[in-house]
């Protein structure tokens, strides 16, 4: 259920970045940062899951990432786990 102009922005980038991921095209680094980009979107749609499997692939690709870093830790704290975010 969309509820705010967040969430509608976020289901429009799910399913734009969904696109992208599954065109093929995008390989380390830039695969990466969409994976990063489409589990922030998830987040915000309440599939905290989906999201969470998004950040653990990004940082498969690309282990250093501050973005996939950031994302990840926020997404743990905003599910409660706060040894998974520490960490």
């Amino acid at each position: 259920m969309v509820t705010t102009a967040t969430q509608a922005q976020a289901h429009y980038k799910v399913a734009l970045l969904a696109a992208q991921l599954n065109s093929g095209r995008l390989g380390g680094p830039l695969k990466a940062q969409a994976l990063v980009a489409r589990g922030i979107a998830l987040d915000h749609v309440g599939r905290q899951d989906a999201a969470r499997a998004d950040f653990d692939a990004a940082l498969l690709l690309d282990p250093a990432s501050p973005a996939a870093l950031n994302a990840a830790a926020t997404s743990s704290q905003g599910r409660g786990d706060q040894e998974r975010a520490v960490a």
